[in-house]
Parts: C-alpha cells; sequence; structure tokens
C-alpha cells in the first residue's frame, strides 16, 4: 500500500485547503467583490505572499509535475467554492504556479 499511497497527494490537498482558508481570513470573497476596485494591488500581493510563504515552511522539495497541478487546481477549487471572483481566482492560482515552479528549480 504505500506504493499507492505516493499517488494520493493527500499533503497537496490538505496544503491547497489551508492556503485558500489563510486567504478567506485575511481577504474575504466578499471583500474582493465588493472593493475590488479601491483595494491595492500591494495589499493583494502582500495577502497572496504571505498565503505563499506557508509552501516555504512546508518546504517539500520533492513535488513534482503532477503534485504542483493537484495543489494548484485543488487551490483554485476552493477559493471558487469559498466565493472568490474567477478573475481573482486566475490571478491567485498563476502566482500560486508561478511560485511553486521557481521553489522548485531555486531548490536544486
Amino acid at each position: 500500500m504505500p506504493f499507492f499511497q505516493r499517488f494520493s497527494f493527500q499533503r497537496e490537498k490538505q496544503m491547497a485547503t489551508s492556503l485558500a482558508q489563510h486567504l478567506v481570513k485575511s481577504l474575504p470573497p466578499k471583500t474582493i467583490s465588493e472593493r475590488i476596485h479601491t483595494l491595492s494591488a500591494n495589499r493583494i500581493t502582500r495577502v497572496l505572499e504571505q498565503a505563499f510563504g506557508k509552501l516555504e515552511q512546508e518546504a517539500e522539495t520533492g513535488r513534482g509535475f503532477w503534485g504542483r497541478s493537484v495543489l494548484a487546481n485543488n487551490f483554485r477549487w476552493a477559493l471558487k467554492d469559498a466565493g472568490y471572483p474567477k478573475e481573482f481566482v486566475d490571478v491567485a492560482v498563476e502566482g500560486l504556479i508561478v511560485e511553486t515552479s521557481r521553489r522548485k528549480t531555486t531548490a536544486r
């Protein structure tokens, strides 16, 4: 059974949920929906960087293509389920993909 556990990606799924929960607390979906034009880009970027900083704490260098895909897709679904607008979800997921890809290349 340990062989098949490698493909369950439970750690990535939990991390995606944790990242989404952090965003919900720091930048609620209602705030994004109602005040998207008045929020500063710096504040949104800062909150996203704080959330992605949790990835650094985990620091698993073995996350490959499939692990990053599972993480990004579960993060996208968690944000959609939380009620974030599509535009914000796209930007947040893109940032997550860039961050995980960058960490992968700098870890070598």
